[in-house]
């Protein structure tokens, strides 16, 4: 534009007869300035142009545009031409409640433009700044207004420059992202490299509150982030490019957010299109986890099983990747606790942490707790002691863990795969007698007699998933009990999935249903519970039979309440087993006790010893040498789930008197 006004000029001065002042003017139906400013119809009028030594010169004129990124304009301006060199130059004018004075000079090559704002309202200001950056458009600004400084310019001969800074104040905002009495001091700088652009800058929320969504989708949902300036800035520092392929690279970041944390990185970092981390130095401190974690962490990991955490302590982490690989990795805890809201894990008194590197000598460094919990099983403190060289961590001494009254005794600990996509905890050992009692009531079962012992063969723990190489073996009630390809996905979610096959054998009968108030059965009792399928630990499916074996020897008797509650389980329905003599006995012989359920879409599908032509099934049979005898037959093969299940925990309360249907067998 002003190289046209310059050529008007200096068609006046060669069409002038005597030498002398003349007028000229410009009109320009659409401007594009640096910085990708547009104006709509622009007139440059000046009234006198001055003919010099020094070039030519209009002192008086006037620059007028339908529309801007500030509104209408008609503004005084001085403009000057000499030797190719040109340069604009308005007054201070009033403008969106402020003042505004702007330049434009240049020589030989693409012109320079500056622009002076102060104290102007904010939102012509965003439309100014929505030229230059198109996502800037979509805030929504209610209130608030602005100083800047705006200075656009070629770097030598090469791409434009364009650096702001300024303060935004009292700034309230709404939409995705949203602000209330905010004030933001910035600095930051736009450059052109060959077809993409590189972003350097540094943004400081000084007063007020801030909430954004910077646009990144975790797990279906987009975060956002609250920050509020208690006293003291919350300072954040960048350097990214884009590409012209699009590719989105970090080279610098740093946070400072008092009180709560610090983060720096430096190197190469990829954020888009698929993010990638090659070379580069990560560093993060927080003297106060709690504070992070609700800020910074909690709002990335809503909906994961890591979303609804209470946490306290500090915590360092540094990070050093170099080709693609950890030359090291520390982290350090200072008293950190965690726990989960839903109860499903807890660790308290975290201190110490790991060391890892790439160099050939041992590095070692160590990690204890105070105490933990996994879904309501309390544990006992531990330690665990790592050395590390050459890229590997090794775990080189360990504290076996307390279990309620027992231990988990460990013999082998290991840490693979650490800066992988799913690393790796690997256990194996043995479970030292634990009272049963204080296990089951601690689940929220009906408390059991005996202990439980155990032995843990290779379990590997991931991100998403506990798997059991060979068979877990548990003892209780006088038998065993094994796990034979136990897998557990997803265990921190909300819908935990297991699933195993059981192998029960030699359960002794008698303390297992001592313990309840179902009645006292003798015998010892085997089975299999087949393709055991939980959700969220409900049975979804399985296919369960539980029987005593063929060759016990332990005698067969049970008592008048068990018979009772027993055929309740396999009936639901008949008369009592409370009238005649036989309930003055207290016990009676039975020959054989089985029961079976495979459970399909909520509904138990039972059977028993064997079945009957009337569509039932008997589940216990007559037998034994000392009369009466006695056996029981279920009336139908078909029983909710739920149903089963309530009826099963009233009998433990002693809470339900049953109603049964009971067959009476005579002496053979």
């Amino acid at each position: 534009m002003i190289r046209a006004l310059c050529a008007a000029m200096a068609l006046g001065v060669a069409g002038a007869a005597v030498a002398g002042d003349f007028a000229t003017s410009l009109s320009i139906g659409d401007l594009e300035l640096p910085g990708g400013f547009h104006l709509r119809d622009v007139r440059l009028d000046c009234p006198r142009v001055t003919v010099g030594a020094d070039g030519l010169a209009c002192a008086d004129g006037e620059f007028s545009a339908a529309a801007s990124p500030l509104g209408a304009l008609r503004v005084p301006v001085r403009a000057r031409y000499d030797a190719g060199a040109y340069s604009i130059t308005t007054a201070a004018f009033r403008s969106a409640g402020g003042s505004v004075r702007f330049s434009l000079d240049g020589k030989g090559h693409a012109p320079r433009l500056r622009m002076t704002l102060r104290d102007v309202e904010l939102p012509p200001l965003l439309a100014l700044a929505g030229a230059a950056q198109p996502a800037l458009a979509a805030v929504e600004l209610t209130a608030g207004r602005a100083d800047l400084e705006l200075d656009c310019a070629p770097v030598g001969r090469g791409p434009m420059e364009c650096r702001a800074h300024g303060r935004l104040k009292r700034v309230d905002a709404t939409g995705s992202s949203s602000a209330e009495q905010a004030t933001i001091r910035f600095d930051v700088t736009r450059v052109r490299v060959g077809g993409g652009e590189r972003w350097r800058g540094e943004l400081a929320l000084e007063a007020g509150a801030l909430y954004v969504e910077p646009g990144i989708t975790v797990d279906g949902l987009t975060p956002g982030f609250l920050l509020r300036a208690d006293g003291k800035p919350v300072l954040a520092a960048f350097d990214i490019t884009r590409g012209d392929d699009g590719r989105v690279q970090l080279h610098h970041c740093r946070l400072q957010h008092p009180g709560v944390a610090e983060l720096s990185f430096d190197g190469d970092a990829t954020l888009a299109p698929r993010p990638a981390w090659r070379d580069g130095d990560l560093r993060f401190s927080t003297p106060a986890l709690a504070g992070f974690y609700s800020t910074w962490l909690q709002p990335l990991l809503l909906g994961s099983a890591l979303g609804d955490l209470s946490a306290r302590g500090g915590l360092d982490f540094a990070l050093r990747r170099r080709e693609g690989a950890i030359a090291r990795l520390d982290i350090d805890c200072r008293d950190c606790a965690i726990a989960d809201a839903r109860g499903r894990y807890a660790v308290n008194a975290l201190n110490g942490g790991i060391k890892l590197h790439a160099g050939g000598e041992a590095l070692a460094s160590s990690l204890s707790w105070g105490d933990a919990s996994v879904y309501r099983i309390a544990l006992g403190g531990g330690q665990v002691d790592w050395e590390s060289s050459r890229g590997q961590l090794a775990a080189v001494g360990w504290r076996d863990v307390a279990i309620f009254d027992g231990a988990l005794r460990l013999d082998e600990v290991e840490l693979a795969g650490i800066g992988a996509t799913e690393p790796q905890l690997v256990l194996a050992g043995r479970i030292e007698p634990i009272t049963l009692s204080r296990l089951t009531t601690a689940v929220g079962w009906p408390p059991l007699a005996g202990q439980l012992t155990g032995t843990l063969p290779r379990v590997t723990i991931s991100r998403r998933r506990i798997s059991v190489d060979g068979d877990l073996e548990i003892g209780v009630f006088g038998g065993q009990v094994r796990l034979r390809g136990l897998r557990l996905t997803d265990f921190l979610s909300a819908v935990p999935r297991l699933r195993t096959d059981v192998e029960l054998r030699g359960l002794d009968l008698g303390q297992l249903t001592g313990t309840l108030s179902f009645g006292n059965i003798g015998g010892h009792l085997d089975g299999e519970i087949r393709d055991l399928r939980l959700e969220a630990w409900q049975p979804v499916a399985f296919d369960a039979y539980f029987a005593t074996p063929a060759d016990d020897d332990l005698p067969h008797r049970i008592s008048r309440q068990a018979v009772n509650n027993l055929g309740k389980l396999g009936a639901g329905t008949g008369g009592p087993l409370a009238s005649g003599w036989l309930s003055l006995i207290p016990s009676y012989s039975y020959g054989e006790l089985g029961l079976g359920c495979r459970l399909i879409n909520g509904i138990c599908h039972m059977r028993g010893v064997e079945a009957l032509p009337d569509g039932g099934f008997r589940m216990l049979t007559r037998g034994g040498l000392l009369p009466p005898w006695i056996d029981i037959r279920g009336a139908g093969a078909q029983i909710a789930w739920q149903t089963l299940v309530d009826g099963m925990r009233q009998i433990a309360k002693g809470d339900v008197e049953f109603e049964i249907d009971v067959g009476r067998a005579r002496p053979p």
